[in-house]
């Protein structure tokens, strides 16, 4: 039986370049944001629940960082540490909910004030305190939330959400309890499994 040497190299090639970019790698800061761009689906969980989409996507440290630093080709490690420290403590999360299309156009068409108004104030006043973020053994209580007002001008809701950065000796699955008391899905859990999460590179500094 004959080998074919040049396939079995690029199918070898292939592999190793799949697994070369994940937690265990290092990676510059330019080419850290180009991953979490291009692979930002494997941070986050999106789902169908009722009539609403929800999308539930991790916000690395690192990223948040580096978002906040002016030129990332110029980034040095103890800018870097500095900027850092403003975020450590606290695990960020986005929530987008977005009502399926079908269902947009009856509520927020045709009885778009009313339902608009009394939803806005559950998501801007009451909302914080039914969120929880379970990992391992943990129920931690939603220490921030920004409710990012822009429905008007898209269709979705947006909230950027904190909770306790808890030391772990592992990396766990991270699941968003929501129980909701406006739009109608009740109690909602969404999941972020720690496979997922472990695939997120680290960062390296040019010396």
């Amino acid at each position: 039986m004959r080998i074919n040497t040049p396939i079995i190299l690029i199918i070898l090639t292939l592999i190793l370049f799949s697994c070369s970019t994940n937690r265990n790698s290092y990676i510059y800061p330019f080419e850290y944001l180009k991953w979490i761009n291009t692979h930002n689906t494997k941070l986050s969980k999106d789902t169908i629940i009722g009539d609403y989409d929800f999308l539930f996507q991790y916000k690395p440290l690192n990223y948040l960082v580096l978002s906040d630093l002016n030129s990332i080709n110029e980034v040095k490690s103890a800018m870097f540490d500095s900027v850092l420290q403003e975020y450590k403590g606290v695990q960020y999360y986005l929530l987008r909910i977005k009502p399926l299309e079908q269902f947009a156009d009856n509520k927020y068409l045709l009885n778009k004030e009313t339902v608009f108004d009394k939803e806005i104030e559950y998501f801007a006043f009451h909302m914080k305190q039914d969120l929880k973020l379970v990992e391992a053994n943990d129920t931690l209580p939603c220490m921030m939330f920004n409710y990012d007002r822009v429905y008007r001008n898209a269709p979705y809701y947006t909230f950027l959400l904190g909770f306790e950065q808890k030391e772990v000796a592992v990396l766990t699955d991270k699941t968003l309890l929501f129980n909701d008391k406006k739009i109608g899905v009740g109690l909602i859990s969404i999941i972020i499994s720690k496979d997922s999460l472990n695939q997120e590179p680290k960062i390296k500094f040019k010396k």
